[in-house]
C-alpha cells in the first residue's frame, strides 16, 4: 500500500536559485570561504562566508544597492539557511573587520597633492584564490596581464575629482586600478579620485605580480593603454621577462618617419577597419644610467573610423610599442585589439554588480566592497560556464541580465524535502532538467530551513 507524505512547501520566484545554491555546496565553496577568511567570535550571528553569499545571492536576483537587499529576505532565507543580514550589519562587518588602513602618497616630490590608495591584499589573495579554486583561471598556463582604471562617480565624504566631465561638471568619485586575467578581475586597488591612471604604476604591477606568484599564476605578457607608456615602467617589465604590448603617445614624428622612408604596407590584410602598417624600432634611454639605451618595436598602423565628419570617412593613427620581436607584426595589432573585449568587464561589474552604487562613506571601506563584489563575479563566471552550450542562450559570456531571466526567474514550489516543482512545467521542463543534471544533486538533495 502507498503511504502519502504531507509536506510543506514554499512558493518562490527564484526557483532557479535552488540549484545555484546546491552548486554552491557541492562544490564546497563555503567550506573554501571559512578556510581563508579569519573566523568570527562564536556568539556572532553571521560568519564572512555568510556575507559573501548574501551579496552573491542579492547580486543574482538583481538588488541594484546593498539596501535593496531587505526586499529579498524570504528568497535569500531558505537557501542562506538563516534570517539574512540587514544592510546595516553587512556594512558593520565589512567596515570592522575586513577593511585595511589606507595609504597616502604624493604624485611626486614637488606636488602638494596627496593621493589615497588602498590595497587590501588578504582579501585580493582571496579573489585570487577563488578563480582558481572556481577553474575560471588555470594555473597550469601562461597567461596575460591586462590592468587598467576606471572611474566610478560618487559623491561620498572623501572621494576626490577626477579628470574626466559629465557634461560640465567634473566627475567627483573614485578610480581603482584593476587586474584583469582572461576577463577575471584578479586584484583591485582602491584609488580616489584625484589619482591619475598613470600614477604609481611600476608599485601597482609589482604588487599585483608578487600576488600572482604567490598563488601560482604565471604572467609572460602584459597589456595597457597609454597609461603605461613611460619608460621605468617598460624597463621594469622588460627586466622581469614580461612581454608588454602598450599604446605609445606622441608617435607623430614615428609616422612621418615611416613616410619619409616608404615603409607602409598592405600585404595581408583582410576587409576590416586597418588600411596600412610598419614597423620600426625606436631606442629608449635609460634614467640614471648615462648612454646606455634599450630598443624597442613600435608598431603602427592607421585604421579607418566608424564615424563620418561632414560625410567623409576619418582614420586614425595608432602605434604600440612592445618587445616582443618574434610575433607578426598583424598579429600583434590583433592582440592588442583584443584588450577591448578585456574592458568590457567593467561594463558587467558597474551595470549588474553593484560597482556603480558603492554603499559607504570611505575610500577604504568602498575597497572592500568592491572586491567582494569581485569574489561574486567570479561565482558567476563559474556557474555561468557550467551552463554555458547546454542552457539555449546561454553562452560563456552572456551577461547577468539574460542569465536572470533564463536561469533564475524561474517560479516554483520548494517542497520540505527538497523537490523543485516549476509553475510552469512545460516551459521550464528542460531548463530544470539540465540544471539538475549539471547543478543540482538528484542524490542527496540539500535540505533548506522552512
Amino acid at each position: 500500500m502507498t503511504k502519502l507524505r504531507k509536506e510543506r512547501r514554499l512558493d518562490k520566484r527564484f526557483g532557479g536559485l535552488f540549484y545555484l545554491s546546491q552548486h554552491l555546496q557541492r562544490t564546497k565553496i563555503p567550506e573554501f570561504f571559512d578556510k581563508w577568511l579569519p573566523s568570527r567570535v562564536p556568539q556572532a550571528k553571521y560568519t564572512f562566508t555568510d556575507l559573501i553569499l548574501n551579496l552573491y545571492f542579492n547580486v543574482l536576483v538583481g538588488s541594484t544597492r546593498l539596501t535593496h537587499g531587505q526586499y529579498n529576505y524570504d528568497e535569500i532565507e531558505t537557501y542562506l539557511g538563516k534570517k539574512p543580514p540587514s544592510p546595516e550589519s553587512v556594512s558593520a562587518v565589512l567596515r570592522d573587520h575586513l577593511t585595511v588602513p589606507s595609504d597616502f602618497k604624493k604624485g611626486s616630490k614637488s606636488s602638494h597633492i596627496h593621493h589615497e590608495i588602498n590595497h587590501n591584499a588578504p582579501l585580493n589573495d582571496l579573489l585570487i584564490r577563488t578563480a582558481v579554486k572556481t577553474g575560471v583561471i588555470n594555473p597550469r598556463f601562461d597567461h596575460t596581464l591586462d590592468m587598467d582604471a576606471t572611474i566610478i562617480p560618487a559623491n561620498k565624504r572623501d572621494a576626490e575629482y577626477t579628470y574626466e566631465k559629465s557634461g560640465k561638471d567634473v566627475i567627483r568619485g573614485y578610480q581603482p586600478m584593476v587586474a584583469i586575467i582572461d576577463r577575471m578581475p584578479v586584484y583591485v586597488i582602491g584609488r580616489n579620485g584625484n589619482c591619475p591612471a598613470s600614477a604609481f604604476m611600476i608599485d601597482h604591477t609589482e604588487l599585483v605580480l608578487k600576488a600572482l606568484n604567490r598563488n601560482g599564476i604565471n604572467v609572460t605578457k602584459f597589456r595597457a593603454d597609454s597609461a603605461a607608456y613611460n619608460r621605468n615602467f617598460m624597463h621594469f617589465l622588460h627586466e622581469k621577462g614580461i612581454n608588454f604590448y602598450i599604446r605609445a603617445k606622441h608617435i607623430g614624428k614615428y609616422f612621418q618617419q615611416i613616410h619619409d622612408l616608404d615603409l607602409w604596407s598592405r600585404k595581408g590584410l583582410k576587409q576590416g577597419s586597418l588600411t596600412q602598417y610598419a614597423e620600426i624600432d625606436i631606442p629608449i634611454p635609460k634614467r640614471g644610467d648615462e648612454g646606455r639605451v634599450e630598443l624597442y618595436r613600435l608598431v603602427c598602423f592607421t585604421a579607418r573610423s566608424n564615424s563620418r565628419k561632414h560625410g567623409k570617412v576619418r582614420y586614425s593613427d595608432y602605434a604600440i610599442i612592445t618587445n616582443d620581436w618574434d610575433m607578426p607584426i598583424l598579429n600583434v595589432i590583433e592582440f592588442y585589439n583584443r584588450r577591448g573585449a578585456e574592458e568590457l568587464l567593467f561594463r558587467d561589474l558597474k551595470n549588474h554588480f553593484n560597482w556603480s552604487s558603492v554603499p559607504h562613506s570611505y575610500l577604504k571601506e568602498n575597497t572592500t566592497y568592491l572586491i567582494l563584489t569581485s569574489i561574486c563575479y567570479v561565482l558567476y563566471s563559474m556557474q555561468r560556464n557550467v551552463l554555458s552550450g547546454r542552457v539555449h542562450g546561454v553562452k560563456k559570456w552572456t551577461g547577468l541580465g539574460k542569465f536572470r531571466r533564463k536561469i533564475i526567474e524561474i517560479p516554483g514550489s520548494l517542497f520540505e524535502s527538497g523537490l523543485f516543482i516549476p509553475s510552469h512545467r512545460h516551459t521550464h521542463a528542460k531548463i530544470i532538467s539540465v540544471l539538475k543534471r549539471f547543478l543540482g544533486n538528484p542524490g542527496n538533495p540539500l535540505k533548506f530551513d522552512f
